[in-house]
């Protein structure tokens, strides 16, 4: 086969030798590089024979290493400042009345010393993580700075009155009853002996026309005679049962019941009623301006969790 039939073949199969010009580019660009590189190297040389460069690097290795030094110092030095000494001392004369003496006071600041130890290799250890306790008191802990941060300015006269005018309920009184009772325990003979035992009072006081009549009944835990009682107030004395609704139900000046309670049985005789009334702003101008505050510290604290709560995305894993 000819020369020039080979070549044709090689061409056809894709392996014939580049072009003469194409040859010539290459050549050019690897000696472009090869120039590039080359000078690359010298600038690095250069720098790396840079005294300032040297220094940099010294200096920042020397931060460096001080740097960990001082981590690790710090880690394991506990300082008792003159605040917390202050603090110590305090919270001893709230408990015990009086300011601890020199010795009361070491005493204060060793245990200080030893629970801050025991607390750093709790935390080291992780005892910190998955505990209830401590996740809930750390939450109360970041609330509390939130709230010591936020500041309120001090309320108009009209934002005062605007607060009152809105929240009429707040500032009303319910109605208030004055009463007497006899009370029955189900203690003695159980819970149907002690109303029976009331029923027959019931029966004797409404015969004699008596105004109290306590010896009837047993010993209350509470007063037999209540004064201005609302209903908020009733519930607390005697949980929200029968006998809460009918102290506000029954007639005026004359013995009901058996009523029943947590305690028992009761017969109830209403003496006398308050009406329900709106306090005017005048009187109750202190309590509107705490009130507002305590509104609008809600309001600051709110909007300050939703900033931080901005920054997380909660993923909820269902099984």
């Amino acid at each position: 086969m000819s020369t020039l039939q080979s070549t044709v073949n090689a061409r056809v199969a894709g392996f014939a030798p580049p072009p003469r010009q194409l040859r010539g580019a290459r050549s050019s660009r690897d000696a472009n590089e090869t120039k590039s590189r080359t000078r690359d190297f010298r600038v690095l040389r250069t720098l790396l024979r840079e005294p300032l460069l040297h220094f940099l690097v010294a200096g920042s290795l020397l931060f460096g290493i001080a740097e960990g030094i001082e981590h690790y110092r710090s880690q394991y030095r506990i300082t008792v400042s003159a605040e917390d000494r202050t603090r110590l001392a305090e919270t001893y004369r709230q408990q015990y009345g009086s300011l601890p003496g020199d010795q009361e006071l070491d005493t204060l600041l060793r245990n200080f010393v030893k629970e801050e130890i025991l607390y750093r290799e709790a935390v080291a250890l992780g005892l910190d993580r998955g505990d209830e306790i401590v996740r809930r008191r750390l939450a109360q802990k970041i609330t509390f700075l939130q709230q010591d941060l936020g500041f309120l300015e001090t309320p108009t006269e009209d934002e005062l009155r605007n607060y009152y005018a809105a929240h009429r309920d707040l500032y009303t009184e319910k109605p208030r009853r004055t009463f007497t009772q006899i009370y029955f325990s189900p203690d003695a003979g159980g819970d149907d002996v002690a109303r029976t035992r009331a029923e027959r009072a019931l029966s004797s006081v409404l015969h004699r026309a008596v105004a109290r009549a306590p010896e009837l009944g047993d010993a209350f835990p509470g007063s037999t005679d209540l004064v201005d009682v609302d209903q908020d107030v009733a519930e607390r004395l005697f949980g929200h049962n029968e006998l809460d609704k009918a102290i506000f139900a029954a007639p005026i000046g004359e013995w009901a019941g058996p009523f029943r309670s947590g305690y028992g049985w009761h017969l109830i005789r209403v003496t006398s009623e308050r009406a329900s009334r709106e306090l005017p702003f005048e009187e109750v101008r202190e309590r509107v301006e705490q009130n507002y505050l305590d509104s609008r510290r809600g309001e600051v604290n709110q909007a300050a969790f939703d900033e931080l709560a901005r920054k997380y995305q909660v993923v909820e894993e269902r099984s």
